[in-house]
């Protein structure tokens, strides 16, 4: 047991984005330590953080609760190597970030040791350009938008199967979420426990989220896609992100649907 700080920060060079970490040593330190590289522009700032007696697991089950809820605001990276390794940024507004802080706080009886601190002026300043410059940058997609790219950067058969995944989200989820920055892409979200099952960008890819349910709910997936001759999953049940290429999504995209259409039928609405 690791008693410490979980703590929010922000940078004005990274808009929508927060740090939510741990340390042992006091949160200034951590700061301190981290504005020390000369390899990021502006400082990180402490937007809010909480005492706790078990600091580790208190920052891991918060990551966990975003995951749950959205896991595409958790940012990852692929390896060269295979696999993927998870950052402690997550693509969500400090004040989101702090809404979960207080739940948790909450439940752990340790409301009074949540501290969220006013930024200075000059603070303040640097973060209204940031996002002034951000507002230029980060791109709000919708339907239209999303197949106009995909049109123009895909094969009409993989065109093709995008729609079908599109069209099939339309008819099960109960909303369609897009994403955001240079290439786009679009996740379903099912309110009642699937959750976010995959997401699909404009160039074709399908990138399936297991890893990122219980085992129950992986295992069942997984056994959808091989019941339906779609072998791609067979062993991935607890590797995280796997993507499909375009290609393969473009010839199986019949047996993936049909795939998708076993699965959720695992999971019944609540009446």
């Amino acid at each position: 047991m690791t008693k410490g700080y979980v703590y929010i920060l922000t940078n004005p060079c990274m808009p929508g984005w927060v740090k939510i970490g741990m340390t042992d040593k006091t949160v200034e330190e951590r700061v301190k330590s981290l504005n020390s590289h000369d390899n990021i522009p502006l400082r990180f700032r402490i937007y809010a953080f909480l005492e706790t007696e078990n600091a580790y697991n208190v920052e891991q089950s918060i990551h966990k609760i975003i995951d749950a809820v959205d896991a595409e605001l958790h940012a990852r990276e692929e390896l060269e190597g295979g696999g993927t390794r998870e950052r402690e940024f997550f693509d969500m507004s400090p004040a989101a970030a702090y809404t979960v802080f207080e739940q948790v706080a909450a439940l752990l009886g340790d409301s009074a040791k949540l501290t969220k601190i006013e930024p200075t002026e000059k603070e303040r300043t640097e973060e209204n350009i940031a996002k002034a410059i951000a507002s230029r940058l980060y791109r709000k997609w919708d339907e239209d938008s999303f197949f106009q790219q995909a049109e123009s950067t895909v094969s009409p058969a993989t065109l093709q199967a995008i729609r079908k995944l599109y069209d099939w989200s339309l008819k099960n989820a109960d909303e369609i979420k897009f994403g955001t920055g240079n290439r786009c892409s679009f996740n379903p979200r099912f309110k009642e426990s699937i959750g976010c099952p995959f997401s699909v960008s404009t160039n074709g890819t399908l990138k399936i989220y297991a890893g990122w349910h219980s085992p129950e709910i992986n295992q069942r997936l997984c056994d959808a896609f091989e019941a339906k001759s779609v072998g791609i999953l067979q062993g991935k049940t607890t590797e995280k992100l796997p993507t499909i290429p375009a290609d393969y999504v473009t010839q199986n995209i019949d047996a993936i649907t049909k795939a998708l259409d076993e699965f959720v039928a695992l999971f019944p609405p609540k009446e």
